[in-house]
């Protein structure tokens, strides 16, 4: 058991952390672009911890060097317990990032003592992905996407004439421009996937309720277009990263 963690995922497009005291929430959320940044941030902590999820090898190895001198390190990797479960091999190929969304959604969902049936995780990141467990915490199955920057930097690297935008603005549904058409069709592609997803969801699972839990770094930028229930917490795969820890350090 341990009293104080740093929890740290380092991603495809940034490296969050977070620290987290006993079983309370997370606090000092940060998000960044190097490792240093979060030696820099957490310098003056002593953790009982650090709990690390990453899918950039080279810089798990990198975080390794600079942070194992000193701290008790948890490299969370697929010989740890996990909470969800896997009726087939899948468990073999999915993502330790998409493990670790999951395992923060299904927490939450045990914490706010949830009588729906099923538990959705969407992480709008670098690639968008929903993940779909139920009640007991068995995945169900889920999708893959491109993400909203990935679809951008898709279109202006395959084609003549498209231009890269970084900062967009969607504004309306259709576009007057060829910015505004790109915009409007990256975005829709990404709202769209949603709905669709859900309805879809509806469909095979009829007559059961759902608990949708949203996070990703282009999350908030999407959050406005649905009009269905949900629950945004940017430190889901934090909070999943320490469930992982808690329970194979009981």
């Amino acid at each position: 058991m341990f009293e104080s963690l740093l929890a740290v995922d380092i991603g495809n497009s940034k490296i969050k952390a977070c620290t987290f005291t006993g079983t309370s929430d997370a606090s000092k959320f940060i998000s960044c672009n190097k490792l240093a940044e979060i030696s820099n941030s957490f310098s003056g902590y002593n953790f009982d911890l650090i709990a690390l999820a990453s899918v950039v090898p080279f810089l798990t190895n990198d975080f390794i060097n600079i942070f194992s001198e000193k701290n008790k390190l948890f490299i969370i990797d697929k010989t740890k317990l996990f909470s969800i479960t896997f009726r087939n091999n899948y468990f073999d190929f999915i993502g330790i990032d998409r493990l670790c969304s999951l395992e923060g959604a299904f927490a939450l969902y045990k914490q706010r003592n949830s009588l729906s049936d099923l538990c959705l995780a969407i992480d709008c990141g670098t690639a968008t992905t929903m993940s779909l467990i139920n009640k007991s915490g068995i995945y169900l199955g889920g999708l893959i996407s491109p993400g909203i920057a990935t679809m951008f930097k898709s279109l202006n690297a395959n084609t003549a004439q498209l231009p890269y935008i970084e900062n967009a603005n969607y504004e309306s549904f259709l576009g007057n421009s060829t910015l505004g058409n790109i915009t409007s069709g990256v975005f829709n592609s990404a709202i769209g996937l949603v709905y669709f997803t859900l309805e879809q969801i509806k469909s095979n699972y009829p007559d059961q309720n759902i608990d949708i839990y949203i996070t990703g770094g282009n999350a908030a930028g999407l959050l406005k277009f649905f009009n269905f229930n949900f629950f945004y917490e940017p430190s889901l795969v934090l909070q999943g990263i320490k469930q992982i820890a808690l329970l194979n350090y009981k």
